[in-house]
């Protein structure tokens, strides 16, 4: 089976703004739940590979299953600080790097902030959020109720990486840091 992907093109000047780039989630969900009756067949590391191998990161066919597997954001639990929510049909147990999890808040943050996410069973911790060049959270990061968190776990820094911070909230927030973020970690 051959995925062809929409034709429109979305991405118009120097940038993107986040209604373009939700638009082209948006259209790649949509022709991925296309092929839910074609067979999908993961190769690569088995996820107990990953689980077991620290220095592996997850394969894009495993990260493909996590998105199939969890395609929409789901609502953060906790606190405006300690951030909570379960992946209960989740392809893995624990933590990889690169892997990315969107997360809608309930709450906007007062200052530094943790997130403890639930795969499956499996608790993996109160982990730091933070942004640009690693920095911790400032007070409205986390813009509040709907704010639709972009989290990208890196491993060597034991932190979650919020991708979207808000542009208002100051440091971190800046071109030049999205930029060394998304060179830092694989991002766009």
């Amino acid at each position: 089976m051959t995925l062809t992907l929409p034709t429109a093109k979305i991405f118009t000047g120097t940038e993107t703004n986040n209604a373009q780039a939700k638009q082209a989630q948006d259209d790649m969900l949509d022709a991925l739940i296309a092929l839910k009756d074609a067979p999908l067949s993961i190769s690569g590391p088995s996820k107990a590979t990953a689980a077991t191998d620290s220095s592996s990161a997850m394969s894009p066919n495993d990260a493909l299953a996590q998105a199939l597997a969890n395609p929409v954001a789901v609502t953060a639990g906790g606190t405006a600080n300690a951030l909570t929510t379960t992946l209960a049909a989740a392809p893995q147990t624990t933590l990889a790097d690169r892997m990315r999890v969107r997360v809608r808040a309930a709450y906007a943050n007062t200052g530094a902030a943790t997130f403890n996410l639930t795969l499956g069973t499996t608790e993996t911790g109160a982990v730091p959020i933070r942004k640009g060049a690693l920095a911790a959270l400032d007070a409205g990061d986390i813009a509040g109720a709907g704010h639709e968190l972009d989290l990208q776990y890196n491993a060597a820094a034991t932190a979650w990486l919020l991708l979207n911070p808000t542009a208002s909230s100051g440091g971190g927030s800046s071109a030049v840091a999205k930029i060394v973020a998304h060179a830092m970690f694989g991002g766009f």
